[in-house]
This record gives C-alpha cells, structure tokens and sequence, in this order.
C-alpha cells in the first residue's frame, strides 16, 4: 500500500503505477509548471523531483541541491515552493521556542504521495523498497503525510513540528494544541525499546507534555510505559 501510494486513478483503475506516474509528471510540468509558474528548463525540474524524490524525511539544504541539479539556490527554493503550493510535497517546520536558541532551524521536505515518490526515485517493487535504503525515510513519509492528509480531511490546521537540537536529541513528530504538546516516534519495528527516549527534552519548554505516541509495526495499542503508546501504522 506505501508502495503503491494514494492516487486515486492508480486505486480505483486498473491503471499500471509507472504509467499513471509517468504521465502525471509529464502533464504536471508541461502544463501546470511550464505554463504557470514560467519554469523554462524542465528537464533539470524533472532532475530536480527525482533528487528531492530520494531525500523524502530530509531536512532541505538548498546549496546541496543547487550544486547537484546545477541551478541557483533562489530557483531551488522557487521550485520547492511550486511543488509545496501543488501539494505535491510538505515542509515540515522545526519546533522553535523562545526558551532555547540550540534548535536546528531548517524544515524537513515529505513528499504527500509514497506512491509518486517511490516512482520517482525509482524503486521497483515494494518488497525491493522494503529492504532497501530509504524503508525509513519512506514509511516516515507515509506516516507523517498520512497525518497530514488527516488534518486537511478534517479542516483542521495541522500544527505539527519536528524537534531536532545541536545535541542530536530528536523527535520525528509533536503536535500542538493550546498549551499542550504530543511527541510522537516512527519506528519500523514491532515494540521498539527506548524509542521515546528523547521526549523527555520537551519538559523544559512552557507546555504540558502529554502522552506520546510510537507509531511502528505493532497490531494493536499497547503501552511501552504510563506516559508513551505503542500505535499501530496501520490505523492511519
């Protein structure tokens, strides 16, 4: 299913992936892109899906990109922003809070559609994909996308952030609401042990923080301790 992805001509059709995606993309910036957004060299657009494809759960860095695609940072972050505004992809924002300067201010670029990212960097089959390289960055972005989606779906705004410090300290997803903060781990194992090791870090800022999620492979709701949920990924 994380292979396969959420479009709905691919789920309701019996349409071949790599023919829905190949066309998709093509009328995507022939028309939407070359027309509207004045993008003159498709071919380093289409070079330049493909490689931001490959570092889905990345945080950005525009020279990086800029250097491999061979186009200036400024037309990066145009670019990006094309594809945020489509809503082909999503930024997630870094937590920030005015009680520490020691947080890492980057976002982390997901892509909304497994399916169309798995396309475009070129995963064969899900069994391929599930052993590869990227089975992390993948199954975090349909988590997080899915979550995503789930807000959209509901008209509610998503006021989601990823923690990451100078310490290396990380949390993959908080949530907040009002006064209240949710931490929340991807994992791709059944019951992770000490994966919520790092919640303990969002104590110090003014929130009440509140149980925490482990979003993994497990079947079914269980607790890891009285503060932390293991959740299954299949509910989502």
């Amino acid at each position: 299913m994380i292979y396969m992805g959420g479009m709905p001509r691919i789920n309701a059709y019996d349409i071949k992936k790599e023919t829905y995606c190949d066309n998709y993309v093509r009328t995507y910036i022939e028309r939407d892109i070359k027309q509207l957004s004045q993008v003159g060299d498709t071919t380093a657009f289409y070079n330049f899906m493909i490689y931001i494809a490959a570092r889905t759960a990345q945080e950005i860095d525009y020279t990086s990109i800029s250097r491999a695609i061979g186009v200036s940072s400024p037309t990066i972050k145009h670019w990006i922003s094309i594809l945020e505004a489509s809503g082909i992809v999503y930024l997630l924002q870094p937590f920030t809070s005015n009680l520490s300067n020691r947080l890492i201010k980057r976002p982390k670029l997901y892509f909304m559609d497994t399916g169309l990212c798995t396309w475009l960097s070129k995963w064969p089959d899900a069994n391929t994909l599930q052993n590869g390289a990227m089975d992390g960055a993948i199954l975090e972005t349909y988590v997080i996308s899915e979550i995503i989606k789930s807000f959209q779906n509901a008209g509610k705004r998503a006021d989601l952030y990823y923690y990451r410090d100078k310490d290396q300290r990380e949390i993959d997803l908080v949530y907040i609401e009002g006064n209240d903060i949710y931490p929340m781990e991807i994992k791709k194992g059944v019951y992770p042990q000490k994966a919520d090791r790092h919640f303990s870090v969002l104590e110090k800022f003014q929130f009440n923080v509140k149980n925490g999620l482990i979003f993994s492979m497990c079947d079914e709701l269980v607790p890891l301790n009285r503060n932390t949920w293991y959740c299954p990924i299949s509910v989502l």
